[in-house]
């Protein structure tokens, strides 16, 4: 009887130590995505609050603030330092890129005047295979360059400045590793490098653009079987996409201005956007794709169900040692 009974709380044991560890990984999953919650959210506020300003327009707003020494500052900007010589806040600032050292463009070269350009700030060269039947679009969206191959080399200059359209201001801008460009990607150009084919290889192209055409008959153009089917290889595109120098964009960040030199700048420039609205979009997809509410609610209710369990095994086992202290006072 008593190995029975050493048996069970043996077992016991060992559950309580199962659900405990349960309980201890559900409290850190659920804190996970509630920190991750509250960061998206943050960034979504902060962004929604935020207007956009050219330089012109941000430094007449701010001498307009500061016109008299003890005036308060409203709508997110505030002093950094006690002698208020400098000003800070979050903005979206609008106006041209420039940049003393640019980056030259792969499609900037004599023989390919149409890509020709001022240079980038920001650029992605890499290679595709190229082949028979594959569309010729010049004008893709960038957006569906998120996943770029492997031979991708990225290139950016270390800092640029975006100026008034006219050209009276300017504002700093560091090329920070944590900046989000993709906002701003641009298509620059592409050349193609073509090998030719042989009679063999041109009748086999034919041959497989007469299968295509029946897959995209019977299954749709859009089909994955349709867009597998590509022809015969001809050679290699090598394709550009990037910022330009002369673009039109946004800088979203925290923004300083130091009130004796009269001079913008960022530290830490939190994205390049060519569209407010799509960007806070974007961020908002994000949180809802992070699932974030569903995650933390669900480990919330397993570490509720394990801390139940818990406190009653410990109230059992404290009742359980009370009445034993309660008997032997009694002997």
């Amino acid at each position: 009887m008593s190995t029975e009974s050493e048996n069970i709380r043996e077992r016991r044991f060992y559950l309580n130590v199962f659900v405990g560890g349960i309980c201890l990984y559900s409290f850190t999953q659920m804190c996970k995505y509630q920190i991750q919650y509250y960061k998206y959210n943050k960034a979504i506020n902060q962004a929604e609050k935020a207007k956009t300003y050219t330089p012109e327009q941000l430094l007449t707003e701010i001498k307009k603030r500061t016109k008299f020494y003890n005036q308060k500052l409203q709508d997110g900007f505030s002093y950094t330092n006690s002698n208020r010589a400098e000003i800070s806040g979050r903005v979206f600032l609008y106006g041209v890129i420039k940049c003393e050292k640019p980056i030259n463009s792969i499609n900037n070269h004599e023989d390919n005047q149409l890509f020709a350009n001022e240079g980038l700030i920001y650029s992605i060269k890499y290679e595709e295979d190229k082949y028979s039947l594959d569309q010729i679009d010049n004008k893709k969206n960038v957006g569906q360059f998120s996943r770029l191959p492997k031979n991708a080399n990225f290139q950016k200059v270390k800092d640029f400045m975006i100026q008034e359209q006219n050209g009276s201001i300017n504002c700093y801008v560091p090329m920070t590793d944590d900046l989000d460009l993709t906002r701003a990607l641009q298509f620059i150009g592409q050349r193609d490098k073509l090998i030719t084919a042989n009679l063999g290889q041109r009748f086999l192209g034919f041959l497989i653009m007469i299968l295509k055409f029946v897959v995209d008959l019977f299954c749709g153009s859009e089909s994955r079987l349709s867009l597998s089917i590509r022809g015969i290889r001809l050679g290699i595109t090598e394709k550009e996409i990037g910022i330009k120098v002369d673009s039109i964009t946004s800088v979203y960040g925290q923004i300083f201005f130091n009130r004796y030199t009269q001079k913008f700048r960022f530290e830490l420039p939190e994205a390049l956007v060519n569209d407010r609205k799509g960007y806070i979009n974007d961020l908002q997809q994000k949180l809802n794709e992070s699932k974030c509410t569903f995650f933390s609610n669900f480990f919330g209710l397993i570490f509720l169900g394990t801390m139940v369990y818990l406190s009653r095994r410990a109230y059992l086992y404290w009742e359980k040692n009370y009445q034993n202290v309660k008997q032997k006072l009694k002997e």
